[in-house]
């Protein structure tokens, strides 16, 4: 009796209230939901907004990893909301340069779902337009940075956000940005980029695929154009691991804590690159750690 009732308590003061809504009607058939996650004591202004992965094929806001990182941010005192978007590969039989054509489409079909997501947001919940927080896993992480992306350039796939909507942050797990025009560059600076992926990765690239005039430029290359144009990120390569790591939203939470302290509320203008070959080992960055371990004690 004493034990149920102990797990009652600690339920109640870590609980998360969710309620799902439809964010946009797409074809006047086709409803798109959110889960919204409202911590009971909120602690940010800061809104996540979360993408699945599931190669544009399958995935849900419903998937348990992505239940689980919505819940470990709420409980961190975050407002984090998952998205269902239009699965542009889900019956595909294309091949060659049609096949990449129409991953450029479900990317693109995408992108808007996720512009109608943060209009939505902005509109009916009340969120600030500089208080969105873009993230993703695998095909997730690839909306997320495509959006940032498309945006910073004008792109006609993001019209429906106003044109001095910034982006306060993004948060990609195996992601990777796919460009028409060879290199990526930038109109204006992206909003600062959190990036893990593994260096091994086989299912989305961790350095660059070239094919039919198209690039799919992953982590590593990101970081040189993000570098070249001076604009703050954080990569985390994790030597020799594959496509696994799209999986570790749920066990990086105290680094995204860090990531939206350092770079996005106090705006620091940082650069840090870290390889693991050992996740049991911290990274050597003294106010990483010291502000880890603030964390941690708050927990």
């Amino acid at each position: 009796m004493f034990l149920l009732l102990f797990v009652g308590i600690v339920g109640m003061m870590n609980a998360t209230n969710t309620r799902d809504v439809v964010y946009i009607t797409r074809y006047d058939t086709l409803d798109l939901y959110m889960t919204i996650y409202e911590p009971e004591e909120l602690k940010s202004d800061y809104v996540i907004l979360y993408m699945h992965g599931g190669a544009f094929i399958s995935g849900s806001r419903n998937d348990s990893v992505v239940v689980e990182y919505c819940k470990a941010m709420s409980e961190r005192g975050f407002r984090v909301v998952a998205i269902d978007y239009r699965l542009g590969m889900e019956s595909f039989e294309a091949r060659g340069i049609m096949l990449i054509q129409t991953i450029q489409n479900a990317i693109y079909q995408a992108v808007e779902d996720c512009s109608a997501a943060v209009v939505y947001l902005i509109e009916k919940e009340g969120v600030e337009s500089d208080k969105v927080i873009l993230a993703g896993a695998s095909a997730g992480a690839i909306i997320a940075l495509e959006t940032d992306y498309l945006h910073s350039n004008g792109c006609c796939y993001t019209a429906l956000l106003p044109d001095t909507l910034r982006f306060a942050g993004v948060l990609s797990y195996s992601g990777a940005i796919l460009s028409t025009s060879g290199l990526v560059d930038y109109a204006r600076c992206p909003a600062p980029t959190m990036l893990f992926h593994g260096t091994k990765d086989n299912i989305v690239t961790y350095n660059t695929i070239k094919m039919f005039g198209y690039e799919l430029c992953g982590s590593s290359s990101l970081v040189r154009r993000l570098k070249k144009y001076n604009c703050p990120y954080y990569i985390r390569r994790y030597e020799g691991l594959s496509h696994e790591v799209c999986h570790y939203g749920s066990q990086t939470v105290l680094e995204t804590e860090y990531f939206i302290q350092k770079y996005i509320v106090e705006k620091k203008h940082l650069m840090i690159d870290e390889r693991y070959r050992n996740a049991d080992v911290e990274p050597k960055i003294e106010y990483y750690n010291q502000l880890r371990a603030e964390l941690m004690r708050s927990k």
